[in-house]
């Protein structure tokens, strides 16, 4: 599991180690069944030993797709811990293993984790094991905001203990930890469900903290990192400091962009130029000079997409710059209208090769709506087209069980009939 999930790739500990000392394995190890030989080898007096080879092969487990063996050794150890008393840093452990394993209920494991964490926690606090504890809370802050994902109020629960982590590590001079539990509360903060901007501000806060570290190490995917983030806190500030904030958010993406060119990650400067489109949109107030720069950086992004075989994403940027093409308020109307028109149909093939209904059926209203555009001056053949196009997107939605998206398209329907009856043949 990656707790910081910026970090892509990365260990639990994100390289906080746990209090076992366990290691990543080296790069150039042999490749082995592991699962097989791990349940064969296991040691049930020494589940210490058991127990760290587990933590060290797990991603490889999970990459050779045993994580049902792996569990089934959790269950040794667990079998174990009820017979007798263990350590905190077999607990922390345990927890750990939990924490990364997705076999099963991903919640319960989770949950599981928080339970052999807290166990760890309170060990600790006796034995006075200052680093061992501040390890474990930070791996709780962690688990709660993976919890999130099925109850965004755990984000609140996560604070405290990243908190109280990132104290034992300013104190210690740990760059790398402090910087990496940074960028945990600057996510934690901003995704927190508040009115007000407090906690957007408090999010700003840490990101730049993150940044700061990141700078000093000259750790460039840290830096392109917080910019990306900080241009996120920047977008959400926007609904309360208006364009201010949003002109900041364009030169964090850019920063992150200027990063991922640097160091040819397509995916990533496609995510950002992305990002930077769509925050030229929402400074543009619609006015020309920044829809244009919205729909350069839509383009180039798209381009990337298209790049890396990311048809999804690119589908939904080529219904944005339909979109835009209509509404932009220069040029040559009939140009526009014949983009928009080819970006549309190019969209909705993606959305019917991948059953996105919802999609599909929106790019038919869209369509429909352009071959109606000269209103009751429209042919007979553009309004046939739209007829066909309304018909075809109130099957879809139909089919997808989209009750008010087909209404809305019956609606549309009837209207185009009251209006064009002999040339639809009713």
């Amino acid at each position: 599991m990656n707790i910081f999930k910026w970090r892509k790739g990365k260990s639990v500990q994100n390289g906080i180690e746990n209090s076992e000392g366990a290691k990543t394995v080296a790069a150039n190890e042999p490749e082995f069944d592991a699962a097989t030989v791990l349940l064969e080898l296991f040691d049930p007096v020494d589940v210490r030993s058991s127990l760290q080879i587990l933590d060290r092969h797990l991603e490889e487990i999970r990459q050779q797709g045993q994580e049902e063996t792996a569990f089934q050794i959790v269950g040794l150890v667990e079998e174990k811990l009820v017979e007798g008393a263990y350590p905190a840093g077999i607990k922390a452990l345990l927890g750990n293993v939990y924490q990364r394993l997705y076999v099963g209920q991903r919640q319960t494991n989770l949950m599981r984790a928080l339970e052999m964490y807290q166990e760890a926690e309170k060990a600790y606090i006796e034995e006075g094991e200052v680093e061992g504890r501040a390890i474990v809370l930070n791996n709780m802050g962690a688990a709660y905001m993976e919890l999130a994902a099925f109850d965004t109020s755990y984000f609140q629960q996560a604070i405290p203990y990243l908190e109280e982590a990132l104290e034992f590590y300013e104190a210690n001079s740990a760059v790398s930890f402090r910087a990496s539990i940074c960028m945990t509360l600057g996510e934690c903060y901003l995704e927190l469900e508040e009115p007000g901007p407090d906690h957007l501000e408090l999010a700003r806060d840490y990101y730049e903290r993150a940044w700061a570290l990141y700078e000093r190490q000259g750790d460039s995917d840290g830096l392109a990192a917080s910019q990306g983030f900080l241009g996120d806190v920047q977008v959400a500030l926007g609904a309360f400091q208006g364009e201010r904030a949003l002109e900041m958010a364009v030169q964090h993406y850019r920063n992150a962009l200027s990063v991922y060119i640097e160091q040819e990650l397509p995916e990533k400067c496609a995510f950002y130029q992305k990002r930077l489109a769509e925050t030229y949109i929402a400074l543009s107030n619609m006015e020309s000079e920044h829809v244009r720069k919205g729909m350069r950086a839509y383009q180039r992004s798209l381009t990337l997409y298209e790049g890396v075989g990311k048809e999804g994403v690119a589908a939904d940027i080529r219904m944005e710059l339909a979109r835009l093409n209509i509404a932009l308020d220069d040029g040559d109307e009939e140009e526009r209208l014949a983009v928009a028109v080819k970006l549309y149909l190019r969209a909705l093939n993606t959305f019917q090769k991948e059953r996105r209904y919802a999609q599909q059926g929106a790019a038919l209203q869209a369509l429909a709506r352009i071959y109606l555009r000269a209103g009751v001056c429209s042919e007979e053949e553009d309004v046939q087209q739209a007829v066909r196009c309304l018909e075809e997107a109130r099957r879809v939605f139909l089919q997808a069980n989209l009750g008010p998206e087909s209404q809305i398209a019956l609606e549309e329907l009837g209207s185009v009939r009251r209006l064009f009856g002999d040339f639809t043949g009713s």
